[in-house]
C-alpha cells in the first residue's frame, strides 16, 4: 500500500478546508451583524455595514444569506431540525397533540439556553415591520411545515390528504407566537417555557 496520500485523500482535505473556511465566513457575518444590530439598531444597519465590518463583498454576503433578516434569525434551520427530532422522539403512547406539546416545551427550553439571541429576535419581531414580515412569511411557515412533516411521519399519513398534521402544527406555531409576544411585553421576566405552557393550557382539552 502506498505511503503517499491518494488523489482522493487530497481532494477530501481540500474540500474540508473549503467547507471550514465557508463556515468561518458565515459565522463571522452572523457575529458582525448581531453586534451591529445591537449597537446601532436593526433598521439602521445595512448589508453594506455588515460586509464592511467583516471585510467581505456584498456578493459574498449573498452567497450565505438572502437578506439581513436571514442573518438575524441565524441558524434557524437547525432549530427547525431540532423541532422535528423532538416531535418524532416523543413516546409513541402520546397522541399527536400531546407529542407536539412536549416537543414545543422542549424547544422552548432550548430557546432559553440561547436566551439572549432569541429574546433579541422576539423584540425585533414586535418592533420592526421588516423582521415581523420575515417571521410571518418565512420563519413561521417553515416552522409549520417542519412540524407538519414530523407529525405526518409520526402518524404514518400523507399531510396533503390528512388535515391533522398541518392543523396541529399551525396550532403549535400560534401558541409559540402568543408566548413570545407576551415574553417581550413582560420584558422577559418569566421563562419562555412557562409562558408557552400557559398558552398550550388554553387549548381545548386543557381547561
Amino acid at each position: 500500500m502506498s505511503e503517499h496520500p491518494s488523489e482522493l485523500d487530497a481532494i477530501i482535505r481540500t474540500v474540508g478546508r473549503r467547507e471550514r473556511k465557508k463556515e468561518a465566513t458565515r459565522l463571522a457575518i452572523e457575529d458582525a451583524a448581531r453586534d451591529l444590530f445591537t449597537e446601532q439598531g436593526f433598521d439602521e444597519t445595512s448589508v453594506l455595514d455588515i460586509t464592511e465590518t467583516v471585510d467581505v463583498s456584498e456578493r459574498t454576503f449573498y452567497r450565505y444569506f438572502v437578506s439581513k433578516e436571514d442573518v438575524l434569525f441565524g441558524p434557524w434551520r437547525q432549530d427547525l431540525d431540532i423541532a422535528i427530532d423532538l416531535i418524532e422522539s416523543r413516546p409513541q403512547s402520546e397522541d399527536s397533540l400531546e407529542a407536539m406539546r412536549g416537543a414545543l416545551l422542549a424547544m422552548a427550553d432550548h430557546f432559553e439556553e440561547n436566551r439572549e439571541r432569541h429574546f433579541f429576535i422576539a423584540q425585533l419581531a414586535v418592533s420592526s415591520p421588516d423582521v415581523a414580515a420575515y417571521q410571518g412569511t418565512v420563519f413561521v411557515p417553515a416552522l409549520v411545515e417542519a412540524g407538519a412533516q414530523g407529525l405526518a411521519r409520526r402518524l404514518g399519513v400523507d399531510p396533503l390528504t390528512d388535515l391533522r398534521p398541518y392543523l396541529f402544527a399551525g396550532i403549535g406555531a400560534a401558541a409559540v407566537n402568543a408566548a413570545m409576544v407576551n415574553w417581550v411585553a413582560i420584558e422577559g421576566r418569566r421563562p419562555l417555557q412557562g409562558l408557552l405552557l400557559d398558552a398550550l393550557d388554553l387549548l381545548p382539552g386543557h381547561d
